[in-house]
């Protein structure tokens, strides 16, 4: 962002930024992780798309060059080599394991062409290709299908997510607002009745209508991304004036779908509690600073006794 705006749009890459980059994947590939390995290089993308930046046709290759990445090692390797590699005790076993999938990766088990549709959620979604493993229209379909044959959940249990933001600590009879796993035994999703963990990525337009139909979609819908993006405009700032915004926006667009409907508006104050820790850790460290280290004085004036 920095770059991008010292440069006048000229530049958004730089040996620097493409280190941390880099560096920031590396946890990724130790633990087979497709999150960690693909949310840098996006997390960087998406400034370069907010800020307006224009790629040269040489630059053109830069995000080319990330979705063949993705499609010949990030998702095969996330697929087939993540449980060797997540069972290897050091880091250099997994070292190891990175670089006997890079040099021969039909050594490892395919997993990919191998899975079963009826396991496309819970324990084996991993086996599931990508195209259906990011895909929540068929979840959508089944809540609403659910929703139409069994009728629609009491809004009452969807209320609480107005205080998930509190913590149990401060509130222990805090009221728990509904889950997606909750939503997905509703839905008829292939999950054992003892199941209650496993989490259901659900879009949001299904849990709209899971409280009163169609005409609930859209009050519901408008009313609550209203208030969410009131509240980070207000508080935060608009993406065409900093920085804030996109990581606030972007933390959300990664935790939306999977986790429970508490997100949209947990995320703004778990958001501001960061930010807050961050700013507080940061003034320590200058307080401190300018404790610790003299000020230098300019020679032939007196230091002050």
């Amino acid at each position: 962002y920095v770059r991008i705006r010292v440069t006048n749009g000229r530049s958004a890459i730089t040996l620097y930024i493409a280190s941390l980059i880099l560096l920031a994947i590396i946890p990724g590939i130790l633990t087979a992780t497709k999150e960690e390995m693909l949310l840098p290089p996006f997390c960087w993308l998406v400034v370069v798309a907010a800020s307006g930046y224009r790629f040269s046709r040489l630059g053109i290759l830069i995000p080319l060059a990330l979705a063949l990445f993705e499609l010949t090692f990030v998702w095969p390797f996330a697929q087939n080599a993540r449980a060797p590699v997540r069972e290897a005790e050091t880091i250099s076993e997994r070292v190891d394991l990175v670089t006997q999938f890079i040099r021969d990766p039909t050594s490892f088990p395919d997993t990919i062409s191998s899975g079963d549709p009826s396991e496309e959620f819970g324990t084996g979604a991993p086996k599931v290709n990508i195209i259906r493993r990011f895909s929540v229209l068929k979840s959508i379909d089944m809540l609403i299908d659910a929703d139409l044959k069994s009728g629609y959940t009491s809004i009452d249990r969807y209320l609480p997510v107005l205080v998930s933001f509190v913590p149990h600590a401060l509130w222990p009879d805090r009221p728990e607002v509904i889950t997606s796993n909750e939503l997905g035994h509703k839905a008829g999703f292939p999950m054992a009745d003892e199941d209650t963990e496993t989490g259901i990525e659900i879009g949001s337009p299904a849990l709209f209508f899971d409280l009163g139909g169609w005409l609930a979609l859209g009050a519901y819908a408008v009313a609550s991304f209203f208030l969410f993006f009131f509240i980070t405009v207000r508080l935060i700032g608009k993406a065409n004036s900093g920085i804030w915004s996109l990581v606030l926006l972007g933390t959300q667009a990664h935790q939306a779908v999977g986790q429970t409907p508490a997100s949209l508006f947990a995320t703004v104050f778990i958001f501001l509690e960061v930010f807050c820790f961050l700013v507080a850790i940061l003034k320590a460290i200058s307080y401190i600073g300018q404790t610790l280290i003299s000020r230098p004085v300019s020679p032939g004036i007196e230091r002050p006794r």
